[in-house]
């Protein structure tokens, strides 16, 4: 059954999201820039105001690399406090170059062993035909794949791939517009 995943950026955005039959949450702050990570008052109050699965992004810049060394402790804490918080998972794809960093993506997951992840990436011109050849390394976690069409990545549906029973494809577009 395909599942509808919403982006919150605030509570009313979540509350709102599952009253409009979300039936899993992207929570994110500065969704302009493709999402980063929120402030954990705001993650802590949305768990507890929602009933469906919240997934943390976990990013602290616009680019999906990190900006400086410094940058893994404070995602590492990220995921370390968002994991205490009761989430249903972390959202991240982190590159180099333009590659998936697969050792660096599995140290952030580390921190938080028992969340699910969704590899997100906004990058994701070679994921039209074939999922990343690096994602079998990434199975350890109960990972989604999300396609994204490199706007805002607003998901519109998902299905379990058959070669990969523990991967789903979540195939994404941009933003939607409410009509009157």
């Amino acid at each position: 059954m395909p599942l509808l995943e919403v982006i919150a950026c605030s509570v009313a955005d979540a509350i709102a999201a599952e009253r409009g039959g979300a039936g899993r949450l992207e929570l994110v702050r500065a969704l302009d820039v493709g999402g980063l990570t929120p402030p954990l008052p705001l993650v802590r109050e949305i768990v507890k105001s929602v009933s469906i699965p919240v997934r943390v992004m976990v990013r602290e810049n616009a680019g999906f690399e990190l900006a400086d060394p410094s940058e893994l402790d404070t995602l590492c804490r990220a995921a370390r406090e968002i994991a205490e918080l009761q989430t249903d998972g972390l959202v991240l794809g982190f590159l180099r170059g333009r590659t998936l960093d697969v050792e660096l993506n599995k140290h952030i997951l580390s921190q938080a062993p028992n969340l699910k992840a969704t590899l997100h990436r906004e990058d994701c011109s070679n994921w039209r035909t074939a999922p990343h050849p690096s994602l079998p390394s990434l199975w350890e976690p109960a990972w989604t794949r999300k396609e994204s069409d490199c706007s805002s990545g607003i998901p519109i549906s998902a299905s379990s791939t058959s070669a990969a029973p523990r991967v789903s494809t979540m195939t994404c577009t941009g933003p939607l517009t409410a009509r009157a």
